[in-house]
């Protein structure tokens, strides 16, 4: 059995743009930051009110991100991951979802997680989850990979955002490479329509805590739904 999960919303209410403002804040980059969040408060307020795309905005703001990991090292940006997954995500971890993946793991099978934040936290996530089953297969981490030249963080993803298509094409590129040519996801957790196509390719989608648009879907096609803390 193969099931998938997205991270933000998901198994976690921490997010991305938080954990790492305040990381690189604290090393450094606090100016920086602020200019930042200068740039892109005003967008957030009209996507909040409405008026433009939401999710969107939501993804840029995590593309732009990257500008302020710029120059960083690979061990630098892993000790990035490190510390937004242990100040961010997994205090704010929702524990009954983690606690149903855990469960499927221990039963045999092969968890997935795919989400559109980088990299390095969704590897540093992983790692906390496989630590609570380690007799189960290692949990595999697909994200948004940080773009590397000459070992140094350009400021820029390596590819694509990890949301909607893209998640599709990824861990089907993953299955191909790893599983039987046949292979599908079982199950796929997942909060917003940036999931969608994920959960319209497995035999059963589970929404949790689902925004509108993807809660309404669910109610129409009977999808199960979770409500947790």
């Amino acid at each position: 059995m193969i099931i998938a999960s997205d991270l933000e919303g998901t198994l976690t209410t921490g997010e991305t743009w938080r954990g790492v403002g305040r990381f690189v804040s604290l090393k450094g980059r606090a100016w920086a930051y602020r200019r930042y969040l200068a740039t892109h408060l005003p967008t957030a307020v009209l996507a909040k009110a409405g008026l433009i795309n939401r999710a969107r905005e939501r993804y840029r703001w995590v593309i732009d991100m990257a500008r302020l990991l710029k120059g960083y090292s690979a061990a630098q940006l892993a000790d990035m991951g490190e510390w937004v997954a242990q100040h961010e995500m997994w205090p704010q971890r929702r524990q009954a979802v983690i606690d149903e993946l855990l469960t499927h793991a221990r039963n045999g099978a092969q968890i997935a997680l795919v989400s559109g934040t980088y990299q390095p936290i969704l590897d540093a996530f992983a790692r906390r989850l496989t630590a609570q089953a380690p007799d189960a297969p290692a949990i595999v981490a697909i994200a948004s990979p940080l773009q590397l030249r000459e070992g140094l963080a350009t400021g820029n993803l390596d590819g694509s955002l990890n949301v909607e298509q893209t998640k599709v094409d990824r861990v089907q590129a993953w299955l191909r490479q790893t599983r039987a040519d046949d292979a599908v996801v079982d199950m796929m957790y997942g909060d917003t329509l940036g999931d969608l196509q994920m959960m319209e390719l497995c035999r059963a989608p589970v929404c949790v805590h689902p925004n509108a648009p993807l809660r309404r879907i669910a109610l129409a096609r009977g999808w199960r739904i979770l409500e947790t803390r």
